[in-house]
């Protein structure tokens, strides 16, 4: 569980290659961070519990194809909780949001007190009762901030989170990373109208005997998530698109619609439907500003 007060910034970290993949990244970092001497008790205990769950028997990771990444950052979505497909997974993507690098988010299923009652009085102390009163999603990622040159840590929970008051992290990006959360979860959920494969690669034990005899680290279950070959020339076109050079175009943003009307059925209701983001006009790709309703900081 995931209760850290403030968000510390890890400058220790800068020996790890950005371009590694995100799993890799926060398992080394985890590692390093548990042996900072600098490092809270409360940190510390935070490490200590992601480094567990980070174990290559416990979590699935979630690959997304890299033509799709372009379509995630251009949709919108509803931040509210949805129900994981399992419990434990890292989404092993890296995410660009203007000057910081999301390594993966590691996300896993938040039961309520009534079912964890040994942890009610806890979680009133720090003020986190309000977010684990409900079933929630807890995620935390970290953060490259490529200008600044250093590392840091954002946790947090899908709702009602009590550190969006914390000024050291930036509200924006941590209401990106929700966005993903939710997009890759109604991807995976809904297949977005059928237009993406799952396809799931078991973590196989001798491979992982293999790899550790060569020093890598052991490798999960995988889930890959692969645009469909109909769907392959939306994409490319899209993702061709923001390179073009004339006069103007502009992007619109896609989003998942959700109906949560009684008056639509049950099936309907359980099922957002992707809306496609598309390029309009012709010519230069002008990047719009985004101002979420209720953020702030870059």
């Amino acid at each position: 569980m995931i209760l850290m007060k403030s968000t510390p910034v890890i400058t220790s970290q800068q020996a790890i290659p950005v371009n590694i993949p995100p799993y890799q990244f926060s398992v080394v970092s985890t590692q390093t961070m548990i042996n900072d001497p600098y490092l809270g008790p409360e940190e510390r205990t935070t490490y200590g519990y992601l480094m567990d769950n980070l174990n290559p028997n416990y979590i699935t990771l979630v690959d997304i194809d890299k033509k799709l990444i372009p379509l995630m950052e251009a949709t919108d979505n509803e931040i509210f909780y949805r129900r994981l497909f399992l419990n434990n997974l890292f989404i092993n993507s890296d995410f660009h949001f203007g000057k910081y690098i999301v390594k993966g988010i590691f996300i896993y299923e938040l039961k309520p007190l009534d079912e964890v009652p040994d942890l009610e009085e806890l979680a009133e102390s720090i003020g986190w009762k309000e977010a684990y009163s409900e079933y929630n999603v807890t995620f935390l990622s970290y953060v490259v901030d490529t200008k600044a040159e250093t590392t840091f840590v954002i946790p947090g929970v899908l709702v009602s989170d009590p550190t969006d008051k914390d000024k050291n992290i930036p509200l924006k990006l941590k209401n990106n990373i929700r966005r993903y959360i939710c997009n890759v979860l109604d991807f995976v959920n809904n297949g977005a109208e059928d237009e993406i494969n799952i396809v799931t690669v078991e973590a196989s034990e001798k491979r992982n005997e293999k790899r550790a005899k060569r020093g890598k680290l052991p490798q999960p279950t995988v889930i890959h998530i692969r645009p469909r070959s109909k769907f392959l020339k939306y994409i490319d076109e899209f993702n061709k698109s923001s390179r073009k050079k004339a006069q103007h175009k502009f992007q619109v943003r896609g989003h998942f619609r959700h109906y949560k009307n009684k008056r639509y059925s049950e099936e309907r209701r359980s099922k957002p439907r992707w809306i496609r983001p598309y390029y309009k006009g012709k010519g230069i790709f002008i990047k719009k500003s985004y101002q979420l309703n209720g953020e702030s900081g870059d």
